[in-house]
């Protein structure tokens, strides 16, 4: 249960405005458990976000707290009815499928059906059956399950599609180039998503197994060094924490092609990342950040990337410039409470000597962004600019810039009785 890849949209949104609430940190994903309550309890405790906010915070609240009822609990026992449902008060027990609770350890199965109706020329609905299961061996280990089962109702009879169907042929949020199958009988386009992971906390330092999508840096679905909309792989990592230093490293598996590719060969190369990052508070509004990373494969696991400390820069060199060295610089400064700007610099296989010449080998992506939260109120709106360029002579011919302008409003205000 400390990944939250389940939050809401709501709960993600509290996430993205902590900078009226308290100096904002770089974007992680997964957010932990604890980051969730957490930043919810700032919610509660503030004061001009009016009662109608704060009693919805509080709901939000109750959804991802840890069941405490000690037994064996079922969506329409006593404590949890059918008519919690319609109305709502702060002293209600969010339902779960299942809540089991006993002596320190708890754990809750939760079933979510999800349709949605299409106006798109090639969809027509959508479906998605999610179930999650969640774990609390005690303070110290935790552990979740998720799975999805995604059905989209394909829609245009004028356009032909393959069986299995090509990277990037579906336009969905809430498909990542899985492995999907077209079944002309029920005229369904089916694919899968699943996640899990396991943390245990020694002390200060936080181990965690598992697979699921990253983000590191300061842009929620940009960030040039790990995007958030990446496709999950399974990996291993441990962060820790001193005062006002935080350092996080993983290793992970990658894939060396789309599932549909894959699915092809009869022998798939080995990929693998390997990254570490350090970042350090300045002051109580400046945060500097470096990353170091290292895509590798056609090999075993490297154990040279699994030393957390180890400097990848001169493992890498020495052991014959076979792999792939990035390395990322960053900062965010906040201005004043609910604004800060942000930058990015990421260098791709650099060589120091060359670093004035038009070289191939000399790669960079730069990103420049702003993040604007006028109000803590959830119902104004905060903005994004970003821009963004990536120059890389291998894949593409020329320089590519992009320019992002993102708004989000979320309307959080609910009425007793009514939504």
């Amino acid at each position: 249960p400390r990944s939250t890849q389940g939050v809401s949209s709501a709960a993600s949104d509290v996430y993205k405005r902590q900078g009226n609430l308290a100096p904002m940190g770089p974007i992680r994903k997964p957010l932990t458990l604890e980051q969730v309550l957490n930043l919810l309890t700032k919610v509660i405790e503030t004061s001009d976000i009016g009662n109608a906010n704060r009693a919805l915070a509080k709901r939000f609240k109750s959804e991802f707290s840890i069941p405490i009822k000690p037994g064996t609990h079922l969506p329409f026992s006593k404590s949890n009815r059918i008519n919690h449902l319609l109305s709502y008060e702060s002293t209600d027990i969010e339902p779960h499928l299942l809540a089991l609770k006993h002596e320190n350890s708890s754990l809750w199965l939760d079933w979510n059906e999800t349709l949605i109706f299409a106006s798109s020329n090639d969809y027509d609905r959508y479906f998605q059956d999610k179930f999650s299961l969640k774990i609390k061996i005690n303070d110290r280990i935790s552990a979740y399950s998720q799975f999805s089962m995604n059905r989209l109702v394909w829609n245009n009879e004028t356009l032909g599609i393959e069986s299995v169907l090509p990277p990037d042929t579906i336009n969905w949020v809430t498909y990542y180039n899985e492995w999907a199958k077209y079944f002309p009988e029920v005229n369904w386009i089916f694919w899968y998503n699943t996640l899990a992971g396991i943390s245990i906390i020694f002390d200060q330092i936080q181990f965690d197994l598992g697979k699921q999508n990253h983000s590191w840096g300061w842009s929620p679905f940009h960030s040039p060094i790990l995007s958030g909309n990446g496709q999950p792989f399974a990996f291993v990592s441990l962060q820790t924490n001193i005062s006002k230093f935080r350092f996080k490293f993983l290793h992970g598996s990658l894939m060396p092609f789309t599932p549909y590719e894959v699915h092809k060969r009869k022998i798939t190369p080995n990929k693998y990342i390997a990254a570490h990052r350090g970042e350090i508070d300045i002051n109580s509004n400046f945060t500097l950040s470096i990353t170091e990373m290292v895509i590798y494969g056609n090999r075993n696991i490297d154990f040279d990337y699994l030393i957390p400390l180890h400097w990848y820069w001169a493992g890498e060199h020495n052991r014959g410039d076979q792999d792939n060295l990035l390395i990322g610089l960053d900062y965010s400064w906040r201005i004043r409470s609910g604004l800060r700007i942000y930058q990015t610099l990421l260098w791709d296989e650099l060589t120091w000597k060359k670093i004035l010449d038009p070289w191939w080998g000399n790669k960079f992506v730069f990103q420049s962004g702003l993040h604007w939260v006028p109000s803590a109120k959830p119902f104004i709106p905060d903005f994004r600019l970003e821009y963004t360029i990536s120059l890389s002579l291998i894949h593409i011919s020329e320089p590519t810039r992009l320019l992002s302008i993102a708004y989000a409003v979320v309307w959080l205000k609910k009425k007793k009785g009514g939504g």
